[in-house]
């Protein structure tokens, strides 16, 4: 009896671990703090707007533009005009918008991205780079989000580093983020955490 009840264990536990190792490890959510806060990742979205010139002058593209979205509620779609974009559903109370170019007009690629302010950089500045530009911190008093608006304070993201790594829509993203006023540059602290899942896609490279 205790040769067959070893062997019952552990032929269970083989498809217990079999069952968890399913989805490879990977894990969805995160948190992340701001403010001496400490939030929870619900949700993602990506805008892939596509290879791109940076500088949006209409030159030659040399980047390939993702623009990322994370809160701790679920994104939803919204049309304003036949055009959908992404907002905030109701219980959202924070949203981190990221602006990233990824180095190659093939496609986007993981990596680590440096923040690079495009309002004073040349060509040779972003040459052979990946990195991220000025975003948004958008906050909400009240965990409302009427057509996707939240109605709180906006920051504005002006420095740090991002890592990205995965490949199609899902993906694990790491950031420590200046945040400052929006209106007089104050800088007001740091963003600082991950978010890992399948993120919300929509194309925009028509556009």
């Amino acid at each position: 009896m205790t040769k067959q009840f070893l062997a019952i264990l552990t032929t269970i536990s083989f498809v217990l671990f079999s069952c968890g190792d399913d989805d490879g490890g990977s894990t969805t959510g995160g948190t992340f703090t701001f403010d001496g806060q400490t939030y929870t990742a619900v949700d993602g979205f990506i805008e892939d707007y596509g290879a791109v010139d940076p500088f949006e002058g209409g030159g030659t593209a040399t980047h390939f533009n993702y623009v990322m979205g994370i809160s701790d509620a679920d994104f939803i779609t919204i049309t304003d005009d036949g055009d959908p974009y992404f907002g905030g559903s109701d219980g959202v109370s924070i949203v981190i918008y990221l602006n990233l170019y990824s180095d190659g007009v093939t496609s986007f690629q993981e990596g680590t991205f440096n923040f690079i302010d495009l309002d004073g950089a040349s060509a040779g500045d972003i040459s052979g780079e990946s990195f991220f530009t000025r975003g948004e911190l958008e906050l909400d008093d009240d965990n409302l989000a009427p057509n996707g608006d939240l109605d709180g304070n906006e920051y504005e993201i002006t420095g740090g580093t991002i890592t990205v790594t995965g490949s199609e829509t899902n993906y694990t993203i790491d950031f420590d983020l200046v945040i400052t006023e929006w209106d007089t540059g104050t800088p007001v602290g740091n963003a600082v955490g991950s978010y890992s899942g399948e993120f919300q896609y929509q194309d925009n490279s028509g556009n």
